[in-house]
């Protein structure tokens, strides 16, 4: 018999939502990613590159993947 585990990532306004972003020392912006319900770490990654994008796509480009370990990895 073989079981399952899935793991969502919620992320609620005012808790959660914000990631402090310092690029190349042109000063730390707040990056806001919208409120959902993430259904697996691909999808966080994508919520989390559109909320850092939004604050510094006049200065650098980042890519923000997921592993299959469950972590993020964020390259500029």
């Amino acid at each position: 018999m073989a079981q399952r585990l899935d793991i969502a990532y919620r992320v609620v306004a005012g808790v959660n939502d914000t990631v402090v972003v310092n690029y190349n020392s042109l000063g730390a912006k707040t990056c806001t990613m919208a409120p959902g319900l993430y259904m697996s770490s691909a999808a966080l990654s994508d919520a989390l590159e559109v909320a850092i994008d939004e604050q510094w796509s006049a200065s650098a480009s980042f890519e923000v993947g997921a592993n299959t370990d469950g972590t993020i990895t964020i390259d500029s």
